[in-house]
């Protein structure tokens, strides 16, 4: 999840983990959405970009686990910037319980996110533009990302071991 922030400004976010899926989000959240999550540790943790201690979230899956998550959010137009430090303000929650995976499900959207996100499918349906091609270059079948790497010419490099310093012969 991203706020949308990236100045570092604290915001409330309650996370809560369920049993069984918590009842109807109440009305003072504008936009609450929920996904599927496959968690395949029992190490999970809410981790924040500005140098804060992650906080380890006791979901106690064993193997991977089948979760489904609901995101509620309240106030993202109030304060755009987190400058007006209203306690009132933008704030999250968020939801985990145990369940099977499922499509994607915007429960509630607030009037401006439901704009952004139809700006955004906008954006995303425009085809994008032709780059002409230079007169008198022919036409080519695009070069792969990746290639094998030739080691002519080349030696390899030996490796130094770090735990008690001898040099590794290089793999043939």
């Amino acid at each position: 999840m991203s706020t949308g922030l990236a100045t570092c400004v604290r915001m409330p976010l309650t996370v809560e983990v369920h049993d069984t899926e918590p009842g109807t989000p109440a009305g003072e959240w504008e936009d609450v959405a929920e996904s599927s999550l496959t968690v395949h540790t029992d190490d999970f943790h809410v981790v924040e970009i500005c140098d804060v201690p992650s906080v380890r979230l006791p979901l106690g899956a064993e193997g991977a686990a089948a979760y489904r998550v609901r995101v509620h959010a309240h106030g993202r137009d109030l304060e755009y910037d987190g400058s007006a430090g209203d306690p009132e303000g933008e704030r999250y929650l968020v939801q985990l319980w145990p369940a099977a995976h499922a499509p994607d499900l915007v429960v509630r959207l607030s009037a401006a996110a439901r704009r952004g996100l139809d700006a955004a499918i906008a954006a995303a349906r425009k085809p994008l533009p032709l780059v002409p091609r230079p007169p008198g270059r022919p036409m080519t079948a695009p070069r792969p990302t990746s290639a094998p790497v030739s080691g002519r010419g080349q030696r390899p490099t030996p490796v130094k071991a770090i735990a008690d310093d001898r040099r590794i012969p290089p793999a043939r």
